[in-house]
């Protein structure tokens, strides 16, 4: 039975325990955010994929203060729940919510019944949340073999790939395809800047960006979007941190006919001491940037820009012997 399925199973056996109308489990989501994971109703007026921040409603009581809460009439609070249908949740009368174990989410049980939930309810389903809490440790320690397994592969390909195709068009195309396959990210594109430093265009892509042919093979102001930005700044970018980026988190700027994306996560690549590439992932999900994803994001980084660097070097010195490398992208 996968994770979803099994979290599926035992919210079901909790609203039969405590004869509730729904259960809800939230578990954390990128910084500050909770997400609605899994849920058991009665009815069918549940939001999946709810997103709950610590403070907001009821849920985001527990959340904030990692402590139960009891509603025994939920007419008695001015609160809300938030994961109902809008004109749904009025039916609600009683609430009873528990933190999981180190802050990783909440359980919650509801009711059309006022004093449904009593403190010794509060205890049981505490203890539920503990089971759960580790159950979740366990599917994370499989899922993050399995994703360790996966960023291996995919460097040990990339080797391959780079002693099996020295043209740098044909690299970047099959670089590209396999960092979006096994990164799991829907875009991965490199930008490169121009030689004088004043814009920057799109050199490579794992699928088209742009909703207008021109822009596919146009170019943007060096401080345009977060890829701009990180031109100029040298420093990745990582969408759990745009909100404190001057460039906010249009990719390439406000007004470019480009795929909405929730996900980001971005590196300079320095080519002889200057940041001439910018590697991205992109995702119109919401994707958590683990710490193994981002040092994978890292390597593959790095590699991609000892790709590049050689190739520099070696068209410096077919220059200075009146000769080209084969390959070589003036531009790098």
């Amino acid at each position: 039975m996968n994770k979803v399925a099994s979290l599926d199973k035992i919210l079901a056996i909790v609203s039969n325990i405590f004869d509730a109308y729904t259960t809800v489990l939230f578990w954390e989501s990128g910084k500050s955010r909770y997400e609605l994971c899994s849920s058991f109703s009665l009815g069918d007026n549940v939001i999946n994929g709810t997103l709950i921040e610590p403070g907001q409603g009821l849920v985001g009581w527990v959340l904030r203060h990692d402590k139960p809460l009891l509603v025994k009439s939920v007419e008695e609070k001015k609160n809300f729940l938030g994961y109902y249908e809008p004109g749904s949740e009025n039916k609600i009368k009683a609430f009873l919510g528990v933190p999981l174990p180190d802050g990783k989410g909440v359980l919650c049980v509801d009711s059309k019944k006022t004093y449904s939930f009593s403190t010794k309810d509060q205890k049981i389903l505490g203890q539920f949340a503990e089971f759960i809490g580790s159950l979740q440790r366990d599917f994370s320690r499989v899922g993050l073999s399995r994703q360790e397994h996966r960023f291996y592969t995919c460097l040990k390909l990339i080797h391959l790939l780079r002693e099996e195709t020295p043209r740098w068009g044909v690299f970047l195309d099959r670089f590209l395809a396999l960092l979006s396959e096994y990164s799991g990210f829907q875009y991965c594109f490199l930008a490169a800047r121009d030689e004088r430093g004043w814009g920057y265009s799109v050199e490579g892509s794992s699928r088209r960006l742009f909703g207008r042919q021109e822009l596919e093979a146009g170019k943007f102001p060096i401080g345009s979007g977060v890829v701009g930005w990180i031109f100029k700044h040298n420093q990745a970018v990582f969408s759990e941190e745009l909100e404190f980026r001057p460039a906010g988190t249009s990719v390439f700027g406000k007004d470019i006919d480009a795929p909405p994306v929730k996900t980001v996560m971005a590196f300079p690549l320095r080519v002889h001491r200057v940041t001439r590439g910018v590697l991205v992932f992109a995702d119109a999900g919401n994707i958590h940037l683990s710490s193994e994803m981002r040092t994978f994001g890292q390597m593959i980084a790095e590699h991609l820009a000892l790709f590049l660097e050689n190739l520099y070097l070696k068209n410096r010195l077919n220059q200075q012997s009146g000769l080209r490398a084969p390959g070589a992208s003036s531009q790098h």
